[in-house]
């Protein structure tokens, strides 16, 4: 009992700094730029806000082994241009980010939070489960050579089950056996061999899923685990530390090869922010990472009028919102050129349109917009608003920041890819008032950014100094 307590709080601390983080989803990106805002205001929006880094607690990410690094000095810290070393292998660990429940034939999916079951009864009945990992954006789908889904047995391990993929988001907490079913894509279902691993872990081949995933052909919503014969198999997922002992918990090993991406799709690679060894700088939120800056950009700074903004959303929708928010990071980009050292900041039609690859590259822009039915917009309220930016790299992938948590690379994407075609989540939690919270049109621009570095501006709001 008091190892399943610690377990509940500790879910509900994640879930707490989860939603610190995320799109704040009122105030937010959309927070008041007042003079300078502490630690804890911040803390009040997705933009403004961040999750706090509790290892334990949130995505915990294995480095790959190291590659070549090109440094440049920033303001701020050095800048790191990444690139995976070919034939890597990794790790894909993440505790409160992954998300499990099963099934028994009566509604049990909360039974045990430290174990899921798979099986067939004597009648023949299924016992299952859904199991989402988080994936992430290290290759590309046709980069991946093999994946494996690394699992504890409790007790003896099944020969085989079979895998297929959940077809919709799920509120583990509360979802039921008969919701459940419908979501199980029944066609994807396959036969998996289990193959023993390390000290009494067990392995799977989930290649074929990941890439699927990694493709941005269908969302990742996690895998459905079903056993194929008469028993109840069990396996552990704890997610906590006891005694300072990690226990066990389900995780990916992942290989890739990156040999021969082309780099033709804008002028800079991926640099992660907060930069290493900087413990005193956020690294800036989502619009400034795009902008290659780490000073907070918030909807105070791009002066956003929530009046007129209530007036667009009721009168002609959310789109016409983005385009309103789109016309303010213009006008605020043009306000901060010289701080920013962008010299040109130009509105272009989609993803694929045509940039200068040797001295642009592209950014999209999109707003969530939550309302209640019958009622008039008020997009002030909390969790009613947000923007988020992503910025391409130039291998045709795309990244991403949130406040208080490093930038990343999206898993799904990449060339050919319409950052349009998959979710848009409002924090790295797969909670579901998270869960595709942009769901706008986006807006591209290109970007000429005229020093390799990050930059640290001051900002300028509507031609006042902050």
């Amino acid at each position: 009992m008091k190892s399943m307590l610690a377990g509940i709080l500790c879910l509900a601390m994640a879930v707490a700094l989860a939603s610190c983080g995320s799109g704040s989803e009122a105030q937010n990106e959309a927070a008041s730029p007042a003079v300078e805002q502490t630690q804890a205001e911040a803390s009040a929006s997705h933009e403004a806000t961040e999750e706090s880094p509790i290892e334990e607690s949130t995505e915990t990410e294995i480095a790959a082994p190291t590659g070549e690094i090109e440094e440049t000095v920033a303001p701020t810290g050095a800048t790191e241009e990444i690139s995976a070393p070919s034939g890597a292998t990794e790790e894909w660990k993440a505790l409160n980010n992954t998300s499990k429940v099963w099934f028994a034939l009566t509604d049990s999916s909360l039974m045990d939070t430290r174990t899921i079951h798979v099986g067939k009864t004597e009648a023949g009945d299924d016992i299952f489960a859904f199991l989402r990992h988080p994936l992430k954006g290290t290759w590309m789908a046709d980069e991946v050579q093999s994946a494996k889904l690394i699992l504890k047995p409790a007790g003896n391990a099944p020969a085989s089950l079979r895998i297929g993929f959940v077809n919709a988001p799920y509120n583990s907490s509360s979802l039921t056996r008969e919701e459940a079913l419908p979501l199980v894509d029944m066609g994807s279902l396959r036969s998996v061999k289990v193959e023993p691993f390390d000290d009494g872990w067990i392995s799977v081949d989930v290649t074929e899923y990941v890439k699927t995933w990694l493709s941005a052909e269908i969302n990742n919503n996690g895998f459905a685990l079903f056993g194929e014969e008469t028993g109840d198999f069990v396996f552990e997922v704890v997610d906590w530390l006891e005694d300072g002992k990690e226990l066990p918990y389900p995780y990916m090993i992942v290989t890739g090869d990156d040999n021969g991406r082309s780099l033709e799709y804008g002028k800079f690679g991926y640099t992660e922010t907060p930069f290493p060894g900087d413990n005193d700088d956020q690294g800036g939120n989502c619009l400034s990472y795009a902008l290659r800056d780490t000073t907070m950009i918030l909807g105070g700074h791009l002066g956003l009028d929530f009046d007129e903004m209530n007036r667009i959303m009721d009168a002609t929708g959310e789109d016409d919102v983005c385009e309103y928010v789109g016309g303010k990071v213009e006008e605020y980009v043009k306000a901060n050129a010289d701080g920013l050292k962008i010299s040109s900041f130009r509105r272009i039609e989609d993803y694929g349109s045509e940039i200068d690859l040797e001295k642009e590259y592209r950014i999209a822009l999109r707003v969530g917009c939550k309302i209640f039915e019958g009622q008039p917009a008020d997009l002030e309220s909390k969790g009613a608003f947000d923007f988020h930016v992503r910025a391409q790299i130039n291998d045709g992938r795309w990244a991403q920041k949130f406040p208080l948590d490093p930038s990343a690379i999206i898993p799904g994407s990449g060339p050919g890819i319409s950052p349009a075609k998959y979710c848009w989540d409002s924090a790295v939690m797969w909670l579901e008032k998270f869960r595709d919270f942009y769901t706008s049109k986006v807006i591209y621009f290109a970007v000429q950014k005229d020093t390799p570095d990050f930059t640290r501006h001051e900002s300028v709001v509507q031609g006042q100094a902050e």
